[in-house]
């Protein structure tokens, strides 16, 4: 890495250290701008690594085939930007004008313009972010964690695969509780965001419960499985709520349409198991419902 120069910050901000590496942030700036702002994000709020930032931000694996992933190019990056230590999950949890104020005081307060302009680009990568929520990719638009989702899974987990294979590799994620696997011989990180898109895509966005499916403008039934998934809707619902301790984990989510999804939440239905089977108790109704699954669900956790 370039040598760093140190820049004080007002309390409580971590301090910035800017790299004089700029090769990264202008390759991506010149070819695929639209990356830096997720980068950005998953460091500052997130607090992803920088290897699954290269993964899930950066898609490098179908930029640079074959090439082992170490972090390096969104570790570029983010130190250029000034981004080290204890920026890592700094904004976690905080709201989205509360962060760009904060951006804001940072700019006001440095007052050499070869950082403060590093900065301002912080603030416009950070604001660019929230102003594009959506991912407007031919006909197809969708909120920007999704898209990127769906590149990751294509990608690494299902390029060059059969469409017979697409089942026995998306349950290849759901296998591994600490969000990293070996595949194809190489080490690949995901977060939940693409443990949730591969759910959906398992059952291709299906409710498990009524076998309702969403459909987007766009939708044809003669596309291919892979591509109908870009115009298909879902929700993954957490058997036991992340609010209450509950593991982000694939044992512990199923795919729901959006009706379904909200009778969980208001108590309505209830998840039973039978064995190797489970059912969905109507509570209101005195109803069942067979689940169809998939993947392996647990709810001992």
């Amino acid at each position: 890495m370039a040598e760093t120069v140190s820049r004080p910050t007002p309390p409580p901000f971590p301090e910035f250290r800017f790299s004089g590496r700029a090769r990264e942030i202008e390759e991506y700036t010149a070819s695929s701008p639209e990356r830096i702002p997720l980068v950005v994000h998953a460091y500052l709020v997130e607090g992803l690594s920088f290897r699954m930032m290269d993964d899930v931000c950066l898609n490098i694996y179908e930029r640079y085939p074959g090439i082992m992933n170490r972090g390096y190019k969104s570790q570029s990056i983010c130190s250029y930007l000034g981004l080290w230590d204890g920026w890592k999950a700094y904004f976690k949890d905080f709201s989205e004008v509360q962060i760009l104020a904060d951006i804001q005081r940072i700019m006001i307060y440095e007052s050499e313009a070869r950082y403060s302009s590093r900065i301002t680009k912080l603030y416009e990568y950070l604001l660019s972010y929230y102003m594009h929520s959506e991912w407007i990719d031919g006909r197809t638009t969708m909120p920007v964690k999704e898209r990127v989702s769906k590149d990751w899974i294509n990608s690494v987990v299902l390029k060059g695969q059969s469409p017979e294979s697409y089942d026995d590799r998306l349950r290849l994620l759901s296998r591994h509780k600490d969000h990293k696997l070996e595949l194809d011989n190489v080490i690949r990180y995901f977060s939940s965001n693409e443990l949730k898109e591969a759910i959906k895509d398992l059952y291709d966005f299906r409710c498990q419960v009524c076998g309702d499916v969403i459909y987007k403008t766009g939708w044809e039934p003669a596309l291919p499985r892979k591509a109908q998934w870009d115009f298909l809707s879902a929700d993954v619902h957490h058997i036991h709520p992340l609010s209450s301790n509950g593991p982000d984990i694939s044992e512990n989510m199923i795919c729901l349409c959006p009706s379904c999804h909200r009778k969980f939440h208001s108590g309505e239905f209830r998840l039973v198991s039978h064995g190797n089977s489970l059912t969905c108790n109507d509570e209101l109704l005195g109803q069942s419902h067979q689940i169809r699954q998939l993947h392996l669900i647990d709810l001992s956790l």
